[in-house]
């Protein structure tokens, strides 16, 4: 394994510190799996000996959030920082050389919880260092001192919420005082480090010897993984979110979508907070862990398509962990021991389209009738995703969204009381014209007792045959088909639905006076022109299918509907679903 166990004893000024082990991962830019999957692979290649050594372990890249800077950690490296504070003093400047390693010696030994003998090659002995460059190219390697590094062991999670910070392992205090957690450092613009700042998180504990984080670009949610008493087995993907500056929601387990009773670690967002990469030694693994790579699928973070396996050759039958990927989406950069010790390696990759610039929407949700702005829920993502992938509840009716995807973007808002809106805003045209901010306004109108009901649907005997429940409908009356499917955004029959449909040809074929309509109805995602559109195509799609098992196109008549009469409100992606549908009304007998 990569990483070093962790104590639970408290240490604190050599006797009350609590540390964790290096473990580090980076958000940072968009990447698809496919776009890794799909693509021609590559041999890939170990960074040079700038980076990589051959007598000590350099793992957990971090990509900064400009992608000018590196970080990695070096373990066992005589060549550390020696600063050790003590009552805010570094005593290491004013100890004999035998001194300052037994007293070395003592702390590790107290972390490891058995003797350290020597402190120099010990797995504790940590340090950060930062390969920058540009495009793809490392011009110089830097080593650098307090406070980002000191004797005790130091690591680089995550990249922050803005260009110019970053998250480390463990809380720091200029006492000298350290315990378990995790901290913020900023870098201003001529590289210098703050001093770390303690980053809270409710209910924290870990009881394994690993632990790591990835945070979202926005730094608004962390994935973790941790050991708990809620865990499938070893470690498991959880999820924080941001409460207030350095304050954290208590993580909550992330379900069995991602975890295991196999170990899940290292965990790796993309910059559109859309792809998770994560390590696991779970069944399918070539070999000890192995890199996978899963979507969100939806705004709560807990919903995730199953885990992928990365192919070789990033994967291989040695470690492999620690993924990241650069702002360009060029490289995916990963640690591996496929040649003895840890090492840095990095594959070439077909980046995915990406707008030249991000693309802030500020908008206002309004009353459509007042125009003032109004407190309301706003939920929105790429088209692609089949649900919504961000959520915001504004209290004032502003919001501010980042685009940063090459696509067709959809916005819908909702406030209790109010017809729901929705709109589309394409991404593209927007970069085409060198925007860099758009204005949007989302109105909703208050529901009035005219506005389309419910829709009742008689309740037929589920037993009996389609032939049998048309048969015994009022007239005027009708049924609805929930299982009758189209392409996507299409009106093309998907072969799935054909059983459905025969059922309902024999039974028209049976009963030769009934006459029916055949009225399509969408949910609300989308224009009301062209779901209205759709609508009527879809219920034409079945009349044709009738028609050519024999039925006369005299006895069917069709119309469309769109969004105008929900059986459900759309606010949940599973109400969405039962709006979606196809009614049989019986018209005549």
């Amino acid at each position: 394994m990569f990483f070093a166990p962790v104590t639970r004893a408290a240490l604190s000024h050599f006797s009350g510190l609590r540390f964790l082990p290096v473990c580090a991962i980076a958000l940072l830019f968009s990447l698809l799996p496919f776009s890794l999957m799909g693509q021609e692979l590559q041999d890939v290649e170990k960074l040079g000996r700038a980076i990589n050594t051959e007598d000590y372990d350099e793992a957990s890249p971090v990509i900064s959030l400009d992608g000018n800077s590196l970080y990695f950690t070096r373990t066992g490296s005589p060549d550390f920082i020696r600063t050790l504070i003590y009552d805010g003093i570094d005593i290491s400047t004013s100890m004999l050389e035998s001194e300052y390693r037994k007293t070395l010696s003592e702390i590790y030994s107290q972390l490891a919880g058995k003797p350290v003998r020597d402190p120099y090659l010990s797995i504790y002995n940590q340090d950060i260092y930062i390969a920058m460059g540009s495009n793809g190219k490392i011009d110089s390697v830097i080593h650098p001192g307090p406070p980002l590094n000191n004797a005790l062991p130091n690591g680089v999670m995550s990249a922050a919420a803005d260009t110019a910070s970053i998250v480390v392992i463990n809380q720091f205090y200029e006492s000298g005082s350290m315990y378990e957690g995790f901290s913020t450092v900023e870098v201003d613009s001529f590289g210098n480090f703050s001093f770390p700042r303690p980053l809270h998180i409710y209910d924290f504990y870990n009881r394994s010897g690993n632990v790591n984080l990835a945070m979202n670009r926005h730094g608004m949610i962390m994935i973790l993984s941790l050991e708990q008493d809620d865990s499938h087995g070893q470690n498991d993907l959880y999820i924080s979110f941001k409460i207030k500056d350095d304050l954290w929601s208590a993580p909550v387990n992330i379900g069995s979508d991602l975890n295991t009773p196999f170990q899940e670690s290292t965990p790796f967002l993309t910059q559109d907070g859309r792809t998770l990469y994560f390590s696991s030694d779970r069944p399918g693994t070539a070999g000890g862990m192995d890199i996978w790579v899963s979507n969100r699928l939806d705004y709560t973070w807990k919903q995730w398509s199953p885990p992928e396996r990365l192919l070789e050759p990033v994967n291989s039958e040695y470690d492999d962990a620690q993924a990241c990927i650069d702002d360009a989406g060029s490289f995916i950069y990963f640690s591996s021991r496929r040649d003895g010790s840890s090492d840095i390696f990095r594959l070439p990759l077909e980046p995915k389209p990406k707008l030249s610039k991000p693309l802030v929407i500020r908008g206002r949700i309004v009353d459509g009738d007042t125009g003032k702005a109004i407190r309301a829920e706003l939920y929105y993502g790429p088209e692609s995703s089949e649900q919504y992938l961000e959520y915001f509840h504004t209290y004032t009716g502003m919001f501010n969204a980042e685009l940063h995807d090459y696509e067709v973007y959809k916005f819908f808002a909702r406030k209790a009381g109010y017809q729901p809106a929705n709109l589309k805003y394409d991404a593209r045209l927007a970069d085409m014209q060198d925007l860099s901010e758009h204005y949007m306004v989302l109105k909703l109108y208050k529901m009035q007792k005219n506005d389309p009901p419910v829709e009742h649907t008689v309740d037929i005997d589920t037993s009996l045959t389609i032939a049998e429940r048309i048969a015994r409908l009022p007239v005027g009356e009708k049924i609805a088909f929930h299982n009758l499917y189209f392409e996507k955004a299409k009106a093309a029959v998907l072969e799935k639905s054909f059983p459905a449909l025969d059922e309902l040809a024999m039974g028209l074929e049976k009963n030769l006076s009934l006459r029916i309509q055949i009225e399509g109805h969408t949910d609300n995602v989308g224009s009301d022109k062209d779901l209205m559109e759709l609508s009527w195509q879809r219920a034409e799609a079945i009349k044709s299918y009738l028609v050519e098992k024999g039925i006369d196109e005299s006895r069917i008549s069709t119309v469309g509907y769109g969004s105008k009469r929900p059986v459900s409100d759309n606010f949940s992606e599973e109400n969405r679903s039962k709006n979606r549908r196809v009614e049989v009304r019986l018209m005549g007998k």
